[in-house]
């Protein structure tokens, strides 16, 4: 099974069709609003979140950088990458890079470039 597979998969791990956000923003009406508005388009960033992590093999990405090289917004990488992570198709190395602000923040990779080794 590919990994754009995956996506295809019914359930709500594969396809993130609940919120899962909900129990943080409790039923939030503006929340609900937008996980409704951004639903379709979900599966289809959260693949090029994971083709872009794939890409950048051992050195793995920040989600600032993966932010700025795929033009999305800062939460919206960050939630794709929460699904992902969800998924077990990326994690969190012990690795940590600077970001603009001058902080630091994990660096991700795909958990298929660890496993074929």
């Amino acid at each position: 099974m590919s990994q754009l597979q995956l996506f295809d998969r019914q359930g709500p791990q594969a396809q993130h069709a609940l919120d899962v956000c909900a129990a943080r923003h409790r039923g939030s009406p503006t929340s609900i609003e937008a996980h409704e508005r951004v639903r379709a388009r979900k599966a289809a960033v959260r693949s090029e979140v994971l083709r872009f992590v794939i890409r950048r093999d051992y050195d793995g990405a920040t989600i600032e950088e993966i932010a700025l090289a795929l033009k999305l917004r800062y939460t919206t990488c960050s939630a794709r990458c929460a699904e992902l992570k969800a998924d077990a198709l990326i994690y969190a190395t012990h690795r940590r890079r600077r970001t603009s602000s001058g902080a630091t923040a994990a660096v991700l990779m795909a958990t298929e470039v660890v496993t074929r080794g």
